[in-house]
């Protein structure tokens, strides 16, 4: 079982080779490295092997120093590096996983290696390094050690160690090794750096894109009301289906499955990783009611037969194309058109990339809110991907979401599947195609191999290839003002999900690679850049006064010169992440009508989101006292131009729409009804015209 990774380059010693029923091993002599004496000998067990049996699928083999015996002893005696040289000679990988070596470093309760792992089939001798000086100091005595990881049977190798990296006393624990360098500018960076409003504020955009027959019940926006209410009655081979609810996609109406299924994943990860940042920040409320719109609405795209089988999915409601063409709110749409199509899988077109990743959505909600319907639907929904040919979208997404593979999507599924119920297949399933959870591309709807190599099936990420993909990305995604610009499409929400990842690696391995790199990232995005003449724009808004003005959203605007509306906004699009730079924030433009800057979308405040979560967790538990300080919600009511409804609170709200059906006496109200001046809207004027 794999269990972490990093970097190594020098020092321990010693060998061994003995023979059991789990393996052959030779214990060698010890040796002297670096210009210390520094003497490792090989840890003994009861049975006079100095090897451990970890849930009989790896072998261990640890090494302690006489000299030193604590972990603080180590890197004050300027070792930096631990060198493991290994020739595995015969074994047997477990089946259905990957065999590999990695090195590790342990001390009290703490078991790490920083990311650093070698797949056997890659080659079985040479050498492996870590960088010790990733992990904290501590007083705990300290052992070194190498782990044959995903192996059954018998196994033969010889294992050398050392230490290397100094040896003069001169205080490696200080070095930052391999911490990941902050690439922003910090020298006049004035932004409030508060995660803890960041997070409140991004959760509002899934408010403005609520679709479906409950949105002025369930939205936080007032000017948000129910909307493509027909969805409720669409038909599949003669039969009525429910496909009402969800969320609109972007600054469209749209409700396409494969981005939608990535942002709900992407947003219970969130949850799934810092549930107490939500609980102490009281965000939970308002993003559980966010992760029950997703839920309730695949489920409802979900045909089952009588005996809880899938026959087929609706994996989009409306068209691409028409729907840009309408320009105005949501509201007004169904007016003018009329129902719009939905579309199904088939087994022409089995959507294997949509239908797993709602699986992995669900199957996430499950884990966070212990919601059996839900891990029952996730379980069917993998079960028709399972068994059904293997392809990517289908008609309706082409020219939209093009997906390039399903493997991806199926894999990070199958481990959350896994973690919910923990029965072997999904385990299996995950491993069947190693590629699907190999990192290449940061998460987005196209790609989630980050997350699926994140959060593998065995309990953390899979081989060393997370930490590795994120330096590479942090390098050789670089401008010139040190932003990190993946793409330069929605350059902001790649470079969130980098964020994300990289502290949620840290958390998960217990090391602090990430977050100097993190912090000078997200202080570019709230506004420490060159953008608007050098002033700095904050590409979240109303997050500050640095913040851009008009967002590609058709229901902010309502107009029928939409997209030309620039600086025309009706409505606060509040905690809107828009797509960003193409390179610098210098050539940022702030217009609707730029919709390559300005465009929005559910899988763009979804890594926000969740980066958001992130570095608070970092900056409550490892933040300087001004750092922690800063780290408070505010009172959104008092936001200039918000116009709330201010439903995340835990005291009960009461709408308009629940007064008038208290004084017209009609617990059933018609909504039509209730809009007593006939305005379009349900609001005070209606309440007052009621009781008059």
């Amino acid at each position: 079982m794999k269990r972490f990774i990093g970097k190594i380059t020098a020092a321990l010693l010693s060998a061994v080779m003995f023979t059991s029923s789990v393996g052959v091993y030779t214990m060698l002599d010890t040796v002297t490295v670096c210009a210390a004496d520094l003497s490792l000998e090989a840890e003994s067990s009861a049975s006079g092997s100095n090897v451990e049996v970890v849930n009989g699928k790896s072998v261990e083999i640890r090494f302690a120093s006489a000299q030193y015996t604590t972990f603080k002893d180590v890197l004050d005696a300027g070792y930096t590096t631990l060198n493991i040289n290994y020739n595995v000679t015969s074994y047997t990988a477990l089946s259905g996983q990957t065999a590999g070596i990695m090195p590790f470093v342990t001390y009290g309760e703490v078991w790490k290696n920083g990311g650093v792992w070698k797949n056997l089939s890659d080659g079985t001798s040479g050498t492996l390094s870590l960088d010790l000086t990733q992990f904290a100091s501590s007083a705990e005595t300290v052992k070194f050690g190498a782990q044959i990881a995903n192996i059954s049977g018998t196994v033969s190798y010889s294992i050398s160690a050392s230490l290397s990296g100094g040896g003069s006393g001169s205080g490696g624990g200080s070095s930052t090794g391999g911490k990941l360098a902050n690439s922003i500018d910090m020298t006049n960076n004035d932004i409030e750096m508060n995660y803890a409003k960041l997070l409140q504020e991004s959760l509002y955009f899934y408010d403005a894109n609520m679709c479906g027959t409950d949105v002025d019940e369930n939205s936080e926006f007032s000017w948000r009301n129910d909307c493509h209410t027909l969805d409720a009655n669409v038909t599949w081979n003669g039969r009525t289906v429910d496909v009402s609810g969800g969320y609109h996609d972007a600054g469209d109406h749209v409700k396409f499955g494969l981005p939608a299924a990535y942002s709900a994943s992407m947003l219970g990860l969130a949850y799934y990783e810092y549930k107490d940042v939500f609980d102490e920040l009281g965000q939970t409320a308002h993003y559980k009611r966010i992760a029950d719109r997703f839920t309730d609405y695949f489920e409802r795209c979900t045909v089952l037969d009588d005996d809880g089988n899938v026959l087929t999915f609706c994996y989009q409601v409306g068209e691409g194309g028409s729907d840009h063409d309408f320009k105005r709110k949501p509201e007004d749409q169904e007016k003018e058109r009329g129902a719009r199509k939905a579309y199904f899988t088939s087994d022409s077109a089995p959507c294997t990339d949509v239908v797993s990743e709602t699986a992995a959505a669900l199957a996430i909600y499950s884990l966070n809110f212990n919601d059996a319907k839900a891990l029952k639907y996730a379980e069917a929904l993998f079960a028709y991907a399972q068994s059904h040919n293997k392809d990517n979208g289908a008609d309706g997404m082409w020219g939209f979401y093009n997906s390039s593979s399903w493997e991806d999507d199926y894999a990070l599924a199958a481990s959350m599947l896994y973690r919910a119920t923990k029965k072997a297949n999904y385990k299996t399933e995950y491993y069947s195609n190693s590629s699907a959870y190999e990192c290449g591309w940061p998460a987005c709807w196209d790609n989630v191999k980050t997350l699926a190599n994140l959060y593998s099936p065995n309990g953390g990420p899979q081989g060393s290839g997370l930490a590795a993909h994120i330096k590479d990305m942090a390098s050789s995604k670089k401008m010139s003002d040190g932003y990190i610009r993946v793409d330069t499409w929605a350059s902001l929400k790649y470079n969130a999900a980098l964020q994300f990842l990289g502290l949620a690696y840290d958390k998960e391995e217990g090391t602090d690679i990430f977050s100097d790199w993190a912090k000078g990232q997200m202080s570019y995005v709230l506004g420490n850049n060159n953008g608007n003449g050098g002033k700095g724009y904050c590409f979240v808004i109303g997050y500050n006064e640095k913040t851009v003005k008009d967002a590609h959203h058709r229901a902010v605007y309502d107009s029928e010169s939409f997209p030309n509306v620039n600086g025309q906004a009706k409505h606060l699009l509040f905690g809107a992440l828009v797509g960003g730079p193409k390179e610098t924030a210098s050539g940022y433009i702030d217009e609707a009508s730029s919709y390559e800057y300005t465009e929005v979308g559910l899988d763009y405040n979804a890594p926000l989101v969740a980066a958001a979560a992130a570095h608070y967790y970092y900056a409550k538990n490892n933040g300087t006292d001004e750092e922690k300080a800063l780290q408070k919600t505010i009172d959104t009511t008092k936001v200039n131009g918000i116009e709330l409804r201010s439903l995340s609170s835990d005291i009960t709200t009461v709408t308009t729409y629940d007064i008038l059906r208290f004084i017209l006496g009609e617990t059933d109200l018609d909504k039509t009804k209730a809009d007593l001046n006939n305005d379009g809207e349900i609001d005070i004027k209606d309440a007052i015209l009621s009781i008059k």
